[in-house]
């Protein structure tokens, strides 16, 4: 099961999803296997989505790829010599929370980050404060 945000995949933790309100340090793994009586795997969606490619996309053919995603928010992976490069607390990759402005916050709590520009979020909130006639 993917989910955006930050998940620690050895605890099976989401310790933070951004677009769900209060959803901090949730056992996903074991509300969903209550609820269903099947066990899942749980990761972060954009490690998910590396995964993927390299069993089943593009990726195949390379053995060190750089993953960019841009949706609601802006996320990464990354692979080395075909694995996962999951970095300290498996935030390898957060190319979104890239500090751009120092003027800037950011929802994670930083100040400036580069998904606060250029996200959909982003994106939505240039839409709504200068419509398009």
């Amino acid at each position: 099961m993917a989910i955006a945000g930050q998940v620690d995949y050895e605890k099976d933790i989401v310790k933070y999803a951004p677009n769900i309100k209060g959803f901090k340090n949730v056992n996903l793994k074991k509300i969903i296997k209550d609820k269903i009586g099947k066990n899942v795997e749980i990761d972060n969606d954009v490690k998910c989505f590396a995964l993927a490619e390299n069993a089943y996309g593009k990726g195949r053919k390379y053995d060190h790829v750089v993953y960019l995603t841009i949706g609601t928010g802006i996320g990464g992976a990354i692979e080395i010599n075909n694995k996962l490069y999951r970095g300290i607390n498996n935030t390898a990759g957060e190319f979104g929370h890239m500090a751009i402005d120092v003027d800037g916050k950011c929802s994670c709590g930083n100040n400036g980050c580069w998904e606060q520009y250029v996200s959909g979020k982003a994106i939505e909130k240039c839409i709504i404060n200068f419509p398009v006639k």
